[in-house]
């Protein structure tokens, strides 16, 4: 008798899976040191940390989180019920492995983290003073395989992809031409290596739906003008612009169109660690929900206005 053929099982492949939004960029972890010592001495409005060298010093509290601009971002996305994937570089180390237990407690697919063990990931320490005025201490990490998270999301397929600090030209000349392709819509909020390399960024931004900066990184792409300004002549190259201006609130532009967001003046400032992350991706999570701009400036605001309220950059993430 002839022995049957083992039946084999087609296993879902997530990768195969439509998602509403890919969030790309690196996660860091973000160790926070708050205390009245870290309150600054401002001499003729300019100030500095007051610590003495060689002293032992201490503080109220330590805090401990897994954060990053497309961490941060991705949070946003998964709480607003957006089915949500990250792409990130990762070591195999502990502190990763923890990173990827958060992404599931959030419901957030790793299935694109690239994890390499010889990677180093970024560190950042956190001064926080009871004023909420943060100062930061980075580590940038490793520089990252960005060939191989091209690789990753040429294999995916989803409506939105959210860009942020991806600190690699390579990786964001490689997800453009790949979104380019795929029909897909680009979020861009320019990170450091972005801002490093504007011309080369700025003839990308033709493909960008919305395009996020704060006034200081508007000025760097489109001249010394007013914020309102700036969001007009961003949105002469990408769909949407919205630029932040701190206490004076957000300026969007779209088809020729000027909105306005207010900041939330009544609330208690805890850490800003995070604000212009939530205020992003709480934009973009209303669009690509199809809601408004004028919606999805104030859920920005909203979101935004939650996490200052509390230390570290997700706990005050809004949940639908």
């Amino acid at each position: 008798m002839a022995k049957s053929k083992k039946l084999k099982l087609n296993k879902p492949n997530i990768l195969k899976k439509r998602f509403d939004i890919v969030s790309i960029g690196r996660a860091t972890e973000d160790i926070i040191l708050s205390g009245e010592i870290f309150r600054p001495v401002c001499i003729s409005g300019i100030c500095h940390e007051k610590i003495t060298v060689g002293m032992k010093h201490e503080v109220e509290a330590v805090d401990r989180f897994y954060a990053g601009n497309a961490f941060n971002a991705s949070v946003t996305f998964s709480r607003q019920n957006l089915k949500t994937a990250i792409l990130i570089q990762a070591s195999r180390d502990l502190s990763s492995e923890e990173l990827l237990d958060i992404l599931d407690s959030e419901k957030i697919s790793s299935k694109l983290v690239f994890q390499d063990s010889k990677y180093k990931s970024a560190t950042s320490i956190i001064l926080l003073p009871p004023s909420g005025d943060r100062t930061v201490l980075t580590y940038r990490g490793s520089k990252i395989d960005h060939q191989s998270l091209i690789n990753k999301f040429s294999k995916v397929s989803t409506e939105w992809v959210y860009i942020s600090s991806t600190n690699s030209i390579e990786l964001l000349k490689g997800i453009f031409t790949l979104a380019a392709k795929k029909g897909v819509l680009i979020a861009f909020n320019p990170g450091g290596e972005e801002l490093r390399e504007i011309k080369q960024v700025r003839k990308l931004l033709t493909q960008v739906e919305v395009l996020i900066l704060n006034k200081e990184e508007a000025a760097l792409f489109f001249g010394d003008l007013d914020a309102p300004s700036l969001a007009r002549a961003g949105s002469e190259y990408s769909k949407i612009c919205v630029v932040t201006d701190g206490p004076h609130g957000s300026f969007a532009c779209s088809a020729g169109k000027d909105y306005f967001q207010p900041i939330s003046k009544d609330v208690k400032v805890i850490d800003r660690n995070g604000a212009g992350d939530a205020f992003s991706s709480g934009l973009v999570s209303v669009l690509a929900h199809g809601g408004s701009l004028k919606n999805a400036l104030q859920f920005g605001s909203e979101n935004s206005t939650s996490v200052v309220q509390q230390v570290g950059s997700q706990i005050g993430i809004l949940r639908a």
